[in-house]
């Protein structure tokens, strides 16, 4: 084996340390057998990248160099061997130094380490004096252009320049230049050459120069370009020939923006029996005349034609570079059957003066389309899509449109009953389809539309009301807002202050409690959904009642003094009333309104009612606040009535006896006067009585032959005297 000699010079050398040898392997080396420590050390002018021995990288930890002054340990195979390869960082050129083993360790290289370029080994030399040298590469279109190659520029119309755009590229390792006033040269006059811009092309650097060819007559040509520099190898040259035809149409086909060839087909692959499927096909025109297409005799051809048809076809005059589509629409009537069909396009292109094509396609037992297709709004860009199982399905497609007539366009494929559909607008309205693909492919039937609109955010609701409800409650009602799903109430002592969310509410109204009364508030209300919050509504305000007046006191009841049938019930004023409401019964229980007064007035008599019977009263007050809650009763008896019957019998001795029809109950006061008009004063009450009359016998301080008047009354349960009788009269004896 060769022996890799080291200068040792005053300058940073690159060492290699190791313990063991390798096999020669110029692409780096061979598969460990055992575990030994080798050892790289930089210690040249230069840092160093891709340092590879034996298969090893000898880069420091968490980088891809070795940098000068630097050393690097890897385990390698105990008999590696190989060719130590490097990058000098500086210029970027690859390096390899010569044949190692093991027995060379520790290995140094210094700046007269001897080395040659990878690629080209004629450049070799020390690691500090190893020429940079460049090296030309030409493309065109992206793609290399090898020297004396040929390249073809195809055909030309006469008088119409065409451009040959040429990449030149410096993929050595020092600086290209191109030399002489015109590097690139063209034999042929009829090729023009625009010169690079540039003399000069750094490492890894471009130019670009070009040729511009017109031809001026139906002929064959070519030209030698010539692209002299410094490069090694010498001058760089190649060829370009061109066609120059006559002006005429030049009809080709696309189909998937791919050319389709003279006799060849489209296929239409699996198609659902009785479904159809359709194809759009462009013919283009890259001639510069007019291409003109007998239209009549666009036909299909062909034993199964009748599975095809012809929706659109292509229009009769096409200019030059300009292009028209026609359609072709397949539906299969047999399953499992190879349908094909040849479609003829003649025009003056006398090249392709008919031009054919063949369209085919299998007819296919579809699967049923899904059930159960059901669509919902998740959010306001997000709809849900569910379906039931198809039996024997493999994986299902689903469409969307814009509208239930429209084209629905394939959005997504899964193997699931489900499909989110996502990025769509707000408060927009889908209609879906879903349909089923069996193992083989063929996609059956469409389900039939479903629609289903995204959520939005809700309006701003309209028709807030506000009304007091009583002297603590107000009741906020609006309209129902579409797509709401709740509605939040704001409330503010005025409208110039900030609103604050007093309330929710999932209907139309809310009723705001625990205010205070005759007070003025503000109300505004916003709708809400998933999607968010409206804005609020325009403010409304309504006040609250003012508060019921507190209940009267000092009730009072008595009977009327001029009436049997009367009662008069009075009570304190009550500041804050507008009103007052008397209440009776006949019983310490279930009491009616017999009547109301206005305030100040603060009695009322209860009439019509009867004699020498007790009633109880009870009174309130009211406003528009409401109405107190009643007054404890009191009671009080009606006065009885004046007895009748009453007769007097005289002619008695200094005696009189008075007599009237009895009162059941009542206790009787009698009284007397001398005149009829006159004052009567208390004389006494009955003696005695029977079961209907009762009697007095007025025998105190009479005189003889005297007329006296007599009236009787009596009292009721309260012990209030009634009514006087009518006087009577009788006279005593003489």
């Amino acid at each position: 084996m060769k022996k890799l000699l080291f200068v040792f010079a005053a300058m940073t050398a690159l060492v290699l340390v190791g313990c063991n040898q390798p096999t020669d392997d110029p692409n780096g080396g061979t598969t460990p057998v055992g575990a030994i420590t080798f050892t790289i050390k930089n210690e040249s002018s230069y840092d160093l990248s891709s340092v590879k021995w034996s298969g090893v990288s000898f880069a420091l930890p968490d980088s891809e160099d070795l940098l000068k002054g630097t050393a690097s340990k890897k385990e390698v195979a105990e008999d590696a061997q190989g060719y130590l390869t490097f990058t000098r960082k500086d210029s970027g050129i690859n390096l390899r130094a010569s044949l190692l083993t093991m027995d060379d360790s520790p290995f140094t290289i210094l700046n007269s380490t001897v080395v040659s370029e990878v690629g080209n080994e004629s450049n070799s030399g020390t690691l500090a004096s190893i020429g940079l040298l460049p090296k030309l590469e030409i493309k065109k279109d992206g793609l290399s252009i090898a020297k004396n190659e040929m390249v073809t520029g195809g055909e030309i119309v006469v008088n119409n320049q065409k451009q040959f755009v040429f990449t030149l590229k410096n993929s050595g390792s020092g600086k290209l230049q191109l030399t002489g006033t015109e590097p690139v040269k063209s034999s042929n006059a009829s090729f023009l050459v625009v010169q690079p811009e540039s003399s000069e092309i750094a490492v890894n650097g471009i130019l670009q120069f070009i040729v511009n060819f017109n031809p001026l007559a139906e002929d064959d040509y070519s030209t030698i370009i010539t692209v002299k520099s410094n490069d090694p190898s010498g001058d760089f040259v190649f060829t370009i020939s061109a066609k120059g035809v006559l002006p005429k149409p030049i009809i080709i086909l696309l189909y998937d923006g791919n050319e389709i060839a003279q006799n060849g087909s489209i296929n239409m692959g699996a198609v659902i029996i009785d479904k159809s499927k359709t194809v759009e096909v462009t013919v283009k025109n890259t001639g510069v005349e007019l291409l003109t297409i007998t239209t009549p005799g666009v036909v299909l051809s062909g034993e199964n034609a009748d599975v095809f048809s012809i929706v659109s076809k292509p229009s009769a005059n096409i200019s030059a570079g300009s292009e028209s589509k026609f359609t072709v629409k397949y539906t299969p009537t047999v399953a499992d059957q190879n349908d094909s069909a040849k479609l003829s396009i003649p025009s003056n292109d006398t090249s392709r003066a008919n031009f054919t094509i063949w369209f085919q396609g299998t007819g296919k037992t579809g699967l049923a389309a899904p059930t159960g297709l059901s669509v919902s709004a998740q959010s306001s860009s997000d709809m849900a899509i569910s379906w039931n199982l198809v039996s024997g399905a493999e994986s299902y497609k689903i469409y969307r449109s814009g509208s239930a007539s429209g084209t629905f366009i394939e959005i997504g494929t899964g193997s699931i009953t489900a499909h989110n559909d996502t990025g769509l607008a707000e408060g927009t309205t889908y209609w879906y389809k879903v349909s089923a693909v069996s193992s083989d492919g063929t996609e059956g039937y469409q389900s039939p539309a479903v629609s289903g609109t995204t959520l939005s955010m809700p309006t701003i609701p309209a028709g807030v009301s506000a009304a007091a409800a009583s002297s603590s409650g107000i009741t906020v009602s609006w309209s129902i807002v579409s797509g709401a799903v709740s509605y939040k109430i704001y409330r503010s002592n005025s409208s110039s202050e900030i609103f604050t969310i007093v309330g929710t509410s999932d209907t139309t109204s809310y009723s705001d409690t625990g205010l205070t009364a005759n007070t003025t508030y503000y109300y505004t209300v916003s709708a809400n959904n998933s999607v968010g919050e409206s804005a609020q509504s325009s403010f409304v305000s309504a006040t609250t009642n003012v508060a019921p007046p507190p209940t009267p006191t000092g009730v009072y009841a008595s009977a009327v003094s001029s009436s049997s049938s009367g009662i008069t019930v009075s009570w304190g004023a009550v500041t804050t009333a507008a009103g007052y409401r008397i209440y009776r019964s006949t019983e310490s229980g279930s009491y009616t309104q017999v009547g109301t007064v206005s305030h100040p007035t603060t009695s009322y008599t209860d009439t019509g009612l009867s004699s020498n019977t007790t009633y109880y009263y009870k009174v309130s007050a009211y406003n528009s606040g409401g109405e107190s809650t009643q007054s404890s009763y009191k009671s009080a008896a009606t006065l009885t009535d004046a007895p009748t019957g009453v007769y007097t019998v005289g002619n008695l001795y200094r005696s009189m006896l008075v007599y009237w029809d009895d009162i059941p109950g009542v206790n009787y006061l009698i009284y007397r006067s001398t005149t009829s008009s006159g004052t009567y004063t208390y004389v006494g009450y009955p003696n005695g009585g029977d079961a209907s009359h009762r009697w007095f016998i007025d025998g105190v301080g009479l005189s003889d032959n005297t007329t006296y008047w007599y009236k009787i009354s009596s009292r009721n349960s309260d012990g209030y005297e009634g009514l006087q009788s009518s006087a009577v009269s009788g006279k005593t004896r003489p």
